[in-house]
């Protein structure tokens, strides 16, 4: 409804009748011009200090009959007749607001309703999306950790051949030493005498080394330590056996190390292949994070889209309440300007008879006066009426006439 604009007005009514409990005397013309004047206050429209003069002119210009008014007179109460039928359009249009907004809260529940089973779906929806893309990433998890077992697996391998094929070598290496250093210069007898015994020492520490047979370690030191020329045929044969001990030994590390070098290879291109894996089940578990948290994501939206629409669709009755009560307070209000202001101001309108003391007084306020005995007065007039006006009252409503007439005539200016 539209707010009032000057409610000390419509207070100045209301403190014009709660004086008629006390004061049975009271003017009725008055109390409804003051309804007339709280009934201009609701209008929105009305710029104030138009209603400021209407107010102001509101008595004069009812105070007298209908057909005893003169011309500004009855423009004043066209004028105040226009503005309260402005209020009553907009209490009306403000009515009718309120139905259609009523009418439409049916239509929004349902339209609500649907939002939410929609938000709701999109919501499972992305739900289940979320769970495979979860699953997709606990399996990726699992891959690139065998991923990482393998390649650590594979290096140690690799990490174990080496060291095979590092021994082979370093054995070989030794045969190639102890052949080199000391057997070919023993036994071909280029040692000088003076160091045949060292060398013979440090040949049986190399030959200890690698394993030979008993027999010939306890023939070899006597043997090989005798000039070339002095050597018997059992010397000549364990030396010999020694070569051809030596060189087999050789032969078999030269086999022995094709194969760990091979295995090796193998090793490593095991070390390879594990590494690549490794780095495609890191991507794809990376891929894979990135698509679960790209989910989650898209899931918080429809969950907050879900929660709204869910809160929108519980603030429907709330709504319906409030809106039903406002109508009905609405309603209320503008039975009560019909009833009040604006059928005081059509009987102010159209009377063409003084009004009574009781007339639009509370119920309370005529009966108090109507139990008193009437006053003398004046004979009633041609319409059955009572003048009760002094001269003195009748020259006060001429001049007020005379300022009625001024002042629309400086409005109109």
């Amino acid at each position: 409804m539209p707010s009032m604009k000057r409610p000390a007005a419509s207070k100045a009514a209301a403190a014009s009748v709660k004086k008629a409990k006390v004061e049975p005397e009271l003017d009725p013309l008055k109390l409804l011009c003051d309804s007339v004047i709280a009934g201009l206050c609701r209008s929105s429209e009305t710029p104030t200090p138009a209603l400021n003069m209407l107010t102001a002119m509101a008595e004069a210009a009812f105070a007298s009959c209908k057909g005893e008014r003169h011309k500004y007179q009855e423009s004043v109460v066209d004028m105040i007749g226009d503005v309260l039928s402005g209020a009553a359009a907009e209490s009306q249009k403000s009515l009718e607001r309120l139905k259609e907004k009523l009418e439409g809260m049916g239509e929004m529940r349902l339209q609500r309703e649907a939002a939410t089973q929609s938000a709701q779906a999109e919501l499972d929806a992305k739900l289940a999306s979320t769970r495979v893309s979860k699953f997709a990433l606990a399996e990726d998890a699992q891959a690139f950790a065998a991923a990482k077992q393998a390649v650590s697996a594979a290096q140690a391998a690799l990490r174990a051949a080496s060291r095979e094929l590092d021994r082979e070598v370093k054995a070989k290496e030794h045969l190639l030493v102890t052949i080199t250093d000391f057997v070919q210069p023993l036994a071909e007898g280029s040692v000088e005498a003076c160091s045949t015994q060292s060398h013979t020492t440090s040949l049986m520490a190399s030959l200890t080394k690698l394993g030979l047979d008993e027999s010939m370690m306890s023939a070899i030191p006597e043997a090989i330590v005798k000039e070339p020329a002095t050597r018997g045929t059992f010397d000549s044969s364990v030396v010999a056996s020694l070569q051809d001990e030596l060189d087999k030994r050789i032969l078999a590390s030269d086999q022995h190390m094709i194969a760990k070098e091979a295995t090796k290879a193998e090793a490593e291109a095991k070390v390879q292949e594990a590494q690549e894996v490794f780095e495609r089940s890191k991507e794809k578990q990376y891929r894979g994070a990135f698509a679960y948290n790209d989910r989650r994501r898209i899931q918080k939206t429809a969950e907050e889209h879900m929660r709204l629409a869910s809160k929108d669709l519980e603030a429907v009755e709330p709504e319906t309440r409030a809106t039903q009560k406002e109508l009905a307070a609405a309603e209320n209000d503008f039975g009560d300007f019909c009833s009040g202001p604006k059928r005081d101001f059509e009987e102010l309108r159209d009377r063409n008879a003084l009004l009574s003391s009781t007339s639009h007084m509370p119920s309370e306020v005529a009966a108090e006066v109507d139990g008193q005995d009437e006053p003398a007065g004046k004979a009633p007039d041609a319409e059955g009426a009572v003048d009760t006006r002094t001269p003195e009252e009748e020259a006060a409503e001429e001049t007020a006439n005379v300022d009625a007439e001024t002042k629309m005539q400086e409005a109109q200016a």
